[in-house]
């Protein structure tokens, strides 16, 4: 992850914003290769790092990020990404949380699982809309316990687009 030098609480959320798209190619790197040689990462200009966030096994084939109004990333990810299978376990959204600030997520929590090939995901107020085919299906956490409760699929279908 890309970050200054300066405490992640005085960054402005410009500075937050650019950092995650110089974040999303290493971290989706990182879930292809688990063992990285850090001498081989891009050098960046002074005042600035690459580092990684989180590695496998916490997160195996990320598909998605998103962030909550707390800044933390959420990740949909899974086994099934380019090879499902019947009996493959189900695609998962984690929650990754840096809880001292230092740019290395130390707690990993599962928000939901059971899904199936999560594509993205975006917030609109306490829901997490989530396009995972052949539906898209909205999450809620209504106790506050960081863990998916309700699932309710607003469409589906998904997988037999027509031809008009």
């Amino acid at each position: 992850m890309l970050m200054s030098k300066m405490p992640v609480s005085n960054r402005s959320p410009f500075i937050q914003m650019k950092s995650f798209f110089f974040i999303l190619p290493i971290f989706l790197a990182t879930a292809l290769f688990a063992e990285v040689d850090k001498d081989a990462l891009p050098e960046v200009e002074d005042g600035f790092e690459v580092d990684f966030f989180v590695r496998e096994p916490h997160i195996i084939n990320p598909s998605s990020l998103c962030f909550d109004k707390h800044g933390r990333l959420y990740v949909g990810a899974g086994p099934q990404y380019r090879q499902p299978k019947e009996d493959s376990p189900t695609d998962y959204i984690k929650i990754l949380i840096d809880e001292d600030g230092d740019g290395l997520a130390e707690k990993v929590k599962t928000f939901a699982e059971g899904l199936n090939c999560v594509q993205s995901m975006a917030w609109k107020g306490d829901e997490l809309w989530v396009a995972n085919a052949p539906e898209i299906t909205v999450l809620r956490d209504t106790d506050g316990d960081d863990v998916a409760d309700e699932y309710q699929i607003i469409f589906t279908g998904l997988n037999k687009l027509t031809k008009p």
